[in-house]
């Protein structure tokens, strides 16, 4: 099973968290975590580019669980293209956790 969490603060992301294996096929051929996958590491890779190839706001385990915090020290450029692309991304594991609800749990919390 695939658990993500989204915190938010007011209305902005600022923590993602994707831990887990929707195990909804063999190893190599779960096309449910590739998705998954593809599109996190997509993000993360625009997210990198967006602060000026900063990698300090993300962490990959050696299980392949993934998580983002948002920084606070951003110029607001940076601020806009990170909490679009958090955005993008909460949208579509969303999406994808309807199609899914076998394999993902989407969960959103409110931060303090």
């Amino acid at each position: 099973m695939i658990n993500i969490e989204i915190t938010k603060l007011d209305d902005d992301i600022r923590h993602i968290s994707i831990k887990g294996h929707a195990q909804s096929a063999k190893y190599g051929n779960d096309l449910v975590c590739c998705a998954v996958s593809v599109l996190s590491q997509s993000i993360v890779n625009a997210m990198i580019k967006a602060l000026d190839f900063r990698e300090d706001f993300f962490s990959i385990s050696n299980k392949g669980n993934l998580e983002i915090d948002i920084p606070d020290n951003l110029t607001n450029i940076q601020l806009i293209k990170m909490q679009t692309l958090a955005d993008v991304l909460d949208i579509n594991l969303k999406d994808l956790s309807k199609q899914y609800s076998e394999y993902i749990i989407f969960k959103e919390k409110k931060g303090v």
